[in-house]
């Protein structure tokens, strides 16, 4: 080997070298302002001069490695974490031990109970069968002549409801169309501004109310008769509760 060349191989070596060490101190620099710390602003003005670098690429740097930093303290923060996981897992097994244990000893006693409801269920189910025989079979004459007297009074009860509903049913459709139909009239006259669209308008509601209150005085007329279904369904339902729990004693 010439003297050159062994000259230049050392140069290569210290020039290694150098720029190890040059790099070396950057990251120390970048660690540090990373890290909140404070750093010799004209030291890192020469180191980046010698790494060739830019302010972008010594802000870039920075930013990097405050992630690698924050990684690392996740990674710790989450390797603590990580050991509570087993006795976690320990206590949930226990439990759900616990729980296995507890359901197989009080099964029989589930199983008995369900057994029982379902006994007793069907017992009161013959409840129905048994009021029915109360109020069908064997019914005192008395009371079924009473029950004979409320049906005709059913009857004619029903008659009545039929006839109300005849008289009045056409009138009460009246009256509920007109309202609907008045209370959209006086939203439009609230929102008139020509004078005759006013006047048209308020013609019209005074129309559709002379209209409700005629067909209301022909609801109004059967009045009395609505007063006295009313009476009758009431001594219907206090008649029939009577025979029904007279009928309940044999």
């Amino acid at each position: 080997m010439s003297v050159l060349g062994g000259l230049l191989d050392k140069i290569r070596g210290k020039r290694q070298e150098r720029f190890t060490s040059t790099a070396e101190q950057y990251d120390d620099c970048v660690h540090k302002l990373a890290s909140g710390q404070e750093v010799d602003l004209d030291h890192l003005a020469g180191l980046l001069d010698d790494l060739d670098k830019s302010d972008g690429d010594l802000e870039s740097d920075v930013e990097a490695k405050q992630r690698r930093i924050e990684a690392r303290s996740e990674l710790d923060r989450l390797a603590e974490v990580s050991k509570q996981i087993p006795a976690k897992e320990a206590e949930l097994l226990k439990l759900n031990d616990e729980i296995t244990a507890y359901v197989a000893a009080r099964k029989p006693k589930i199983q008995s109970l369900s057994e029982e409801l379902k006994m007793l269920r069907l017992e009161v189910d013959r409840r129905g069968y048994l009021e029915h025989d109360l109020l069908n079979v064997g019914v005192p004459l008395a009371l079924a002549q009473r029950r004979q007297a409320l049906k005709l009074r059913q009857d004619d009860l029903f008659r009545k409801q039929e006839e109300y509903r005849n008289r009045t049913e056409s009138a009460i459709r009246v009256v509920d169309a007109a309202r609907v139909r008045l209370e959209d009239t006086k939203l439009r006259l609230s929102r008139a501004t020509i004078p005759y669209d006013i006047e048209a308008i308020r013609g019209e509601a005074e129309s559709l109310e002379r209209r409700i209150a005629a067909y209301s005085d022909q609801i109004a007329a059967w009045a009395p008769l609505k007063a006295e279904i009313a009476a009758e369904q009431a001594a219907f339902h206090q008649e029939s509760n009577e025979i029904n729990r007279a009928l309940m004693t044999p």
